[in-house]
């Protein structure tokens, strides 16, 4: 992360208002969608097929992870052979809302998650309902083009709507954005669209065997500690992932000027990863990377928040922290990793007062902070 990454104000939709209009467009779609194509496939759904199918993705969606496969997007899939694509959409409008209410998730990005469900299966519900010659039943001979052809437009709109939510997050631009979520964004094409059409398929056949399949898969993510890492978290410390940061950082900076309170951000840099790696190998150096994480954990408040934004850094986001206290919390964390761990580390801060700074620039000056105590040795430098 560098400075030239820094967009102004005026170089991005500011993410309130983006989140605002994907919301409107969501339910305008679907509102549409049902005005065009209800009465013609109103005859495709009964009652306890769209019964079965939303109580087997609610259960899904409380037990699996959200990324890679996100199971009201699978269940959507399903429900196109199911129900039709007309209910199948008005299914995950549903859903989405009530799995997001249940997993507590934060306003904002319950509002992304509803958009990124709903619009993207607008779009194909429309492919389907022209490109499916079966439209109701799993006919691969068939149908195969057809599924092909609406896994492609799921998936584009998947991704324009992905990437401009974190280009909007991280005020970074959206062809950069684009860049970096092609992959993720085409879960739906490559993951979500091919087991919806399993899911039909074993509805079609006997629904109690989809249940049967599902229950002992949840049950074991329950009893698997590993269950927890995600696409969401790292492996190795559980700490979140860059895009995680970002709403984060977003969230605490508009609540800092809410609240007219101070927000202090903090990058530790692991100086020595390199050498940790010569001497001890992946798997040394790897434990001492956790012992880090520890050390870090252990010195902050239940307030604060930590991810990984790469392989030696790790940032700190500490609400209501002058740039004072925070200075004291990267000495506190610096001595229980001297004691504790050979890993040498130093620190860049910033202090986010509620100006009109975006999350990158705010961000960027504790990064390149953190690159200058580096190289002069220094344990803390100001951004």
């Amino acid at each position: 992360m560098r400075e030239d990454s820094v967009s102004g104000p005026g170089e991005r939709l500011r993410l309130e208002g983006y989140l605002r209009l994907l919301v409107g467009l969501a339910l305008a779609a679907v509102a549409a969608l049902w005005l065009v194509g209800l009465r013609a496939q109103a005859a495709w759904a009964s009652w306890p097929d769209a019964v079965a199918l939303a109580v087997l993705t609610l259960l899904a969606s409380l037990g699996l992870d959200e990324e890679p496969t996100d199971a009201v997007e699978i269940g959507t899939a399903a429900g196109f052979v199911v129900l039709g694509p007309v209910p199948a959409v008005g299914m995950a409008a549903v859903l989405s809302a009530l799995v997001d209410l249940a997993k507590r998730v934060h306003r904002m990005r319950m509002a992304y998650h509803f958009g990124r469900r709903v619009l993207p299966a607008v779009v194909a519900a429309a492919a389907y309902l022209y490109a499916v010659p079966s439209p109701r039943s799993v006919e691969l001979a068939r149908n195969a083009a057809g599924y092909l052809l609406v896994g492609v437009v799921w998936s584009l709109a998947a991704l324009a709507i992905r990437a401009r939510y974190f280009a909007a997050l991280a005020g970074v631009p959206l062809g950069r954005s684009l860049r970096v979520h092609t992959r993720p964004g085409l879960a739906p094409l490559v993951v979500s669209l091919p087991l919806g059409v399993a899911v039909a398929s074993l509805f079609q056949e006997e629904p109690a065997a989809a249940v049967a399949l599902l229950l002992p898969a949840l049950l074991g993510r329950k009893l698997t500690p590993s269950a927890r890492f995600t696409a969401e978290t790292d492996p190795l410390t559980g700490f979140d992932l860059p895009h995680r940061l970002w709403e984060r950082l977003q969230q605490e900076m508009l609540r800092a000027q809410r609240q007219k309170q101070p927000l202090s951000v903090l990058v530790l840099v692991l100086e020595n990863l390199e050498e940790l790696r010569r001497v001890l190998g992946g798997a040394g150096a790897g434990t001492v990377v956790q012992e880090v994480a520890r050390a870090v954990q252990r010195e902050l408040r239940r307030s604060d928040y930590v991810a990984h934004l790469s392989e030696d850094r790790l940032v700190c986001l500490l609400p209501g922290a002058t740039a004072d206290q925070a200075e004291r919390v990267a000495a506190r964390i610096r001595s229980e990793v001297v004691m504790r761990t050979p890993a040498r580390v130093s620190f860049g801060l910033s202090a986010y007062t509620g100006g009109p700074e975006e999350p990158s620039a705010v961000l960027n000056a504790a990064d390149v902070a953190a690159d200058r105590a580096r190289r002069v040795g220094d344990r803390l430098v100001r951004g």
